[in-house]
Parts: structure tokens; C-alpha cells; sequence
């Protein structure tokens, strides 16, 4: 399920069918804020970054788990900008998806703020981002746009770069039996987090309190890392031999983090813009 459906369901279900959810972390937001996530604060909380935990009504609270990059995955490799991607006889690109996409997927409107981001210096100004995309639709630069993530395109070479996040392309990247290049866009990208919470009046509510310390322990958060997923707590490390797999951190000089509120306060803008824009 996309984040907008789980957001639906939960709401409907006054979050007492599931004990865990995991979905964008400005409608984890808003389920704390509605009083439907356990209020409960996971013993490591002090170790969790400003701006990916929270609180809601009545002690309600939110979590970020793990952290994702948007990237270009490129075959061939080359080009190592947002603006790079314009012009005749470049490589075809699989874009971002419809905002929010046939199943609700948050991953389309990260697109956009990443682009606007790397553009004009900011993530917000949605229309830059919408544009940016439109004009690449109008060259004929976009070779797909998938409402579910498909590889298939690219593996037959129907496309040559792939924008998704480094957790994906990382672990394409070890599948496929051709060479790729993951790239970070130099003129700046965006990271977001993994919304991870527990239902207000969960079904086992101690199991997913125990889940919730597993996940944000040292260890859990660790098990993220060897399937290229970035950890949340910043006092753990990548193991070596993965984040030899990673671009250096040099190229994450640029990288922003959303911020969830502001990402959230331009959704609704954003989605009617793309649909009179990108048709």
C-alpha cells in the first residue's frame, strides 16, 4: 500500500487493526497529531534527530526509521546534474511517477522538491520542480513515468538513467550483470525519511513497543544499513564493507533533508499544478 492509503485506513480504522505502519513521515505526522500512534517514546529517543521524532495529541508519537537519497543511476554514466538532464540527445530518463501517483505513493512529490531544490535553492518552490520536469516531457527526454517502480525499462536499455532513491539503485546496482554509475546531482538533492509508527489501540500494543526498541536499537538499525538503507541515529556507522558500495560522502555535501511540515503544506499545490502542467 502507498502512504495515502495506509493514512486512509488507519483513519478509518481508528488504527486498531495494524501494530505498525510505515509510510511517509508527514502523514506519520498527522496520525500523532490526531491522536492515532501509541504513545510511547522509545528508550533511544535522545539519539534520534531533531526533526525525524515527534509528538501529537495525547503523547502521540512519530518516527523516522531509515533515510533514503534521491539519485541517478546512469548507463551509460555522465551526467552529474539536474540541468545536465536538458537538451537534445541526452540519455532518456525514468522520471518520477504522477504526484501522488495511482497508489498514493509519496516518492513523486520528492521528485519535484529535489529538482526545484537543485534548481532555485529551494525544495518548496514546487512549481520550479513541476517545470523543470515538464520541459524534459516536452524534449522528449522522459522515456517512462511508472506508477509502480520497474526496473524493466531499464535493464533493456529503453532508458538511461533512473532517479530513484540510493537505497534502490545501490541494491540494482549489485543484481544487474551491467555496469552502471549511482550519481549524486552536484547542483544538490534532497534525503527523506521512512515514517515508522506504532497504532494508537494496537492489537498486541507491547509487541509493537518491542518492535519500535528493536528498530531504533543500535542492532536494528544496523540491519537497515547492509540493504543499503541509510540509518536515522547518526551514532551509527555504516559497515565497512557497505558503505565502500556507497558514493563517498563527499557527494553528500549538497544533500538537504525535507523538511515534513513544509513538504506537506505545498502536497495539495503541487498535485494539481503537475496535473495542469504534465499531462
Amino acid at each position: 500500500m502507498g502512504s495515502a492509503v495506509v493514512l486512509a485506513r488507519m483513519r478509518e480504522e481508528k488504527a486498531s487493526k495494524n501494530d505498525i505502519a510505515d509510510l511517509k513521515p508527514a502523514f506519520a505526522m498527522t496520525l500523532a497529531e490526531e491522536g492515532l500512534t501509541l504513545p510511547y517514546r522509545v528508550t533511544s529517543w535522545a539519539a534520534l534527530p531533531e526533526g525525524q521524532k515527534g509528538e501529537g495529541k495525547e503523547g502521540s508519537a512519530w518516527y523516522a526509521g531509515y533515510k533514503g537519497t534521491l539519485l541517478d543511476r546512469e548507463h551509460p554514466p555522465g551526467e552529474e546534474s539536474a540541468q545536465d538532464l536538458e537538451g537534445p540527445g541526452k540519455p532518456r530518463v525514468q522520471g518520477p511517477h504522477p504526484v501522488p501517483g495511482p497508489a498514493g505513493h509519496g516518492h513523486g512529490g520528492g521528485h519535484h522538491h529535489a529538482a526545484a531544490y537543485a534548481l532555485t535553492g529551494d525544495p518548496y518552490n514546487y512549481k520550479a520542480g513541476v517545470d523543470f520536469f515538464a520541459r524534459l516531457h516536452k524534449l522528449g527526454v522522459i522515456g517512462a513515468v511508472e506508477p509502480k517502480v520497474t526496473t524493466a525499462k531499464f535493464e533493456r536499455g529503453e532508458v538511461g538513467i533512473f532517479i530513484n532513491y540510493d537505497y534502490n539503485l545501490l541494491a540494482w546496482r549489485e543484481r544487474f550483470p551491467f555496469p552502471t554509475e549511482v550519481v549524486i546531482p552536484q547542483d544538490g538533492t534532497l534525503a527523506n525519511g521512512g515514517g515508522i509508527v506504532a497504532a494508537r489501540n494496537a492489537p498486541h500494543p507491547n509487541t509493537a513497543k518491542l518492535f519500535l526498541e528493536f528498530i531504533f536499537s543500535k542492532y536494528g538499525q544496523s540491519l537497515f544499513a547492509k540493504a543499503f538503507v541509510s540509518p536515522i541515529r547518526p551514532d551509527v556507522e555504516l559497515p565497512k564493507e557497505v558503505a565502500a558500495k556507497f558514493p563517498p560522502k563527499s557527494a553528500y555535501a549538497k544533500v538537504k533533508f525535507v523538511d515534513y511540515r513544509k513538504e506537506e503544506a505545498v502536497s495539495e499545490a503541487l498535485q494539481k499544478y503537475y496535473g495542469e502542467t504534465i499531462r
